[in-house]
């Protein structure tokens, strides 16, 4: 239904040539010569409608103003009736530009033709009588250095000069001042325009933008960023020295201080700079003589004054604002050199001195004291002896005996053996070893895949069911999932579609394939000799043409479908227009897809025929880089031989020959920029061309050409091949092309109750030009956008 008929881009010399018929009276035309038709028409029928015994001749002197543009030979001829002759004797067809004449078994004369043929495709070659010839340059074309142009074409060199045959047939005439030239030859120059013959340039302004780049440009790739070492700004205030590395600015190692030397403050920093956020909580002004500061508003508030009595009635207590509370030592009856003399050593008294007397007082006390016994306590003074209860040695652990010993200090606390409990349901086999209880932990896996297991401490194990996805360790399942009877898969589909190859499936190692010998088939029917060999179906080729080489880095395009919007992801944005859209209200981003009108139409079929295998399409990768050095991308339309699931398997496929030039064995449509960066793929744009058949409806298809073809995709790059490729391809069709394209289609083919004018008419109803393709301002194309999806495959060969 969308089968990508891929054929060469541009105009083929079929190297035809139609044949003037024989009149009905016997007569061959008078003088009618070979000659190819060239009006594009593909229609002889117009060319040589008068070569018919009963009408006039193709070119008489009387019509000689207005040649016959044809690119073969033409022959000017009289108007006359067929001269009759007796047979077998000589004759006079009395026409000048034949020779040789003859009288034929049918009783008229006739000679053969002069032949008038500079071999010029823009000239018309009349002969005008006795051998002579005229070239008369055809309509629309010039004839320039020996070299033959069409109106409008202009010099392979300077886009600036054209053939203009109304104003010369032989010269370069200039193109008009401001008209486009310099259309990507240099990528560092500007699209320029002309100036009295001359394509001006401007130079490309480069800059990304980026600090760390130095901006240049190449002239095969533009604009490029070389990194430099400059000294830059991450955008973060918390970071100093910032310097770039490897095109990107590197976060510096000197951190920026924010202390504000306030206890009152959080000091951060965030990106833009310092932050103070005020805190609330104890803190110290300063002074040593104050306590219980506190934080206020950002301020550290004074709290109450310090209190310096030190309890010693020898010392006179004062406070230093920097050195807080200094004792200041004095004499009198009850101290010597600031040293107390009443001090009895005895815990469960009270000592004053009564300094008017003289004398020490000892007053009796409860005061807590030690009465020297480690299994006693606590210890207080009464009546001025000091003692306590008997110790309680009892820590609550079954596995220890408590004692006490006065010797050892205190309670003891020996490990005992037994059983015991530690409360934990995750437990068994609970015992006391060192002193602890403890159990050996319990094990709650059921050994099911498709269950989670796990041990609550108060309840025991619990087991939750799965779903979704599992592991079943077999590598001979594929699909894998938990059901209620455990983790459940398909078997793996392991046939490669070699005949030379034995297929199994090992459950450790997943699929295997074994060489194998015996006789086979290449799929070629020319080829002979078929055997297999190494796992590779051989045969001898020598009869069958061009056989190329192709890489083994192939995707198999397994879902081709038309964009539904113009939305990214649907389409791309063929015209560089981020401001432009289509179609109208379902579009964004400047993706072009005015096609997508006919997605309803195109996808049920696309589907059905790239699922089933009928229609296949491959790209091949030529010497592949993924360091954004560009690669060729050639495309072939191919059959698949069937015996292997390319929807999910790397497949062998044949390439239609018809994709090849028989002559080069070069493909037909390639893109020579193809280009990775990261797991980005891009090829083609302006210039590109993708030739393919456009599904319409119940089988109808209409052969079109998209121009300024472009790819955008994501790709999957393992083991230095392509593995998966996910994008668009887009580009522009010319709707004349449209409108002609069904023109040529048979109409017998359309289907019952559907004719060509309905279809012209829907078409023309739904697309309207969106895109400019060559730059004069007026929209002369439609935009489309093919999603596809591509898996790896290989290339088997050439098929038939």
């Amino acid at each position: 239904m969308f089968a990508l008929a891929l054929v060469a881009s541009g105009c083929a010399d079929d190297g035809g040539e139609s044949t003037a018929t024989t009149g009905s009276d016997g007569s061959d035309g008078a003088g009618d010569v070979t000659h190819a038709d060239v009006d594009g028409d593909a229609d002889d029928s117009a060319d040589a409608s008068d070569d018919d015994a009963t009408s006039e001749p193709d070119v008489a002197p009387s019509d000689a103003d207005e040649p016959e543009t044809t690119d073969g030979d033409d022959v000017a001829e009289d108007t006359m009736e067929p001269v009759i002759c007796t047979v077998g004797l000589p004759c006079d067809d009395e026409n000048d530009c034949t020779w040789d004449d003859a009288c034929g078994d049918d009783g008229f004369c006739t000679g053969t033709p002069y032949t008038c043929d500079d071999e010029r495709e823009c000239t018309v070659d009349v002969c005008t009588g006795d051998g002579d010839c005229e070239y008369e340059m055809a309509p629309s074309t010039c004839l320039i250095a020996n070299v033959c142009y069409t109106q409008g074409e202009t010099h392979a060199l300077n886009e600036c000069v054209v053939c203009t045959p109304s104003t010369s047939t032989t010269e370069w005439v200039l193109s008009n001042d401001g008209d486009p030239c310099g259309g990507g030859v240099n990528e560092c120059l500007t699209k320029s325009t002309c100036l009295k013959g001359q394509c001006q340039s401007g130079l490309k302004a480069c800059d990304d933008g980026n600090p760390c780049t130095d901006d240049a440009c190449d002239e095969l790739v533009g604009c490029v960023g070389l990194p430099n070492a400059d000294p830059c700004d991450d955008g973060n205030a918390c970071s100093q020295g910032d310097t770039c590395q490897f095109g990107e600015c590197i976060q510096g190692l000197i951190p920026l201080l924010c202390d504000d030397k306030n206890p009152c403050t959080t000091d951060l920093c965030s990106p833009s700079g310092c932050v103070y956020s005020n805190l609330t909580g104890p803190c110290a002004d300063g002074t040593a003589c104050t306590v219980d500061d506190v934080c206020q508003d950002g301020t550290c508030k004074p709290g109450i004054l310090r209190n310096c009595d030190d309890g010693n009635n020898c010392t006179i207590d004062s406070c230093d604002q920097y050195l807080g509370c200094i004792p200041e030592f004095v004499d009198s009856a009850c101290c010597i050199g600031g040293v107390s003399i009443c001090d009895d050593k005895d815990p469960c008294t009270t000592d004053s001195c009564d300094e008017e007397q003289g004398a020490c007082i000892h007053t009796p006390n409860t005061a807590a004291c030690d009465d020297g016994d480690a299994c006693s306590g606590p210890d207080v003074c009464d009546a001025l002896v000091c003692s306590g209860p008997v110790l309680d040695c009892n820590d609550g652990n079954t596995c220890t005996d408590d004692s006490c010993a006065a010797s050892l200090g205190g309670c003891q606390h020996a490990a005992i053996p037994g059983t015991c409990s530690d409360n934990n349901a995750c437990t068994k086999e609970d015992k006391c070893v060192g002193g602890t209880c403890a159990g050996t932990p319990l094990s709650c896996n059921d050994g099911q895949i498709c269950t989670q297991d796990s041990c609550n401490p108060l309840t025991g194990c619990t087991t939750v069911a799965l779903t979704g996805p599992c592991n079943d360790g077999n590598a001979c399942t594929d699909q894998t999932v938990c059901t209620p009877a455990g983790c459940v898969g398909v078997p793996t589909a392991c046939s490669d579609g070699n005949p030379c190859t034995n297929d199994s499936c090992n459950p450790l190692t997943g699929c295997a394939y074994q060489a194998i010998a015996g006789t086979c088939d290449d799929g070629l029917s020319c080829s002979t000799g078929d055997a297999c060999k190494n796992g590779v179906c051989s045969a001898d080729k020598s009869k069958c043409g061009c056989q190329p080489v192709f890489s083994d880095n192939v995707s198999h395009v397994k879902k081709l479908l038309m964009g539904t919007s113009g939305i990214p992801g649907q389409g791309l944005d063929v015209d560089k227009k981020a401001n432009t859209c289509t179609p109208e209200g379902s579009c964004s981003g400047g993706i072009d897809n005015a096609f997508s009108l006919l997605a309803d139409i195109a996808n049920p079929e696309l589907t059905k025929s790239f699922a089933s295998g009928s229609l296949t399409l491959l790209y091949e990768h030529v010497a592949m880089k993924t360091n954004g050095q560009t690669f060729v991308m050639n495309f072939y339309p191919g059959n698949d031989p069937g015996g292997c699931d390319g929807q999910t398997q790397s497949c062998g496929y044949y390439v239609e020959k018809s994709a090849l030039n028989q002559t080069t064995c070069k493909p037909l449509v390639a893109f020579n920029n193809a280009k990775i960066v990261g797991n980005k793929f891009t090829a083609g744009g302006p210039g590109s061309t993708f030739p393919f058949s456009a599904p319409v409806q119940d089988g109808l298809e209409l052969e079109l050409t998209l121009s300024n073809a472009s790819i955008e995709a994501t790709v999957t790059v393992a083991g230095g091949k392509i593995t998966s490729m996910t994008g668009v391809l887009g580009g522009a069709i010319a709707k004349e092309a449209i409108m002609a394209a069904i023109d040529a289609v048979d109409p017998a083919s359309f289907p019952e109750g559907l004719t060509q004018d309905a279809i012209k008419g829907l078409l023309g109803f739904l697309l309207a030009n969106d895109i400019d393709t060559n730059g004069d301002g007026t929209k002369d194309a439609v935009s489309i956008g093919l999603v596809f999806d591509a898996n790896a495959g290989f290339i088997l060969g050439l098929d038939d």
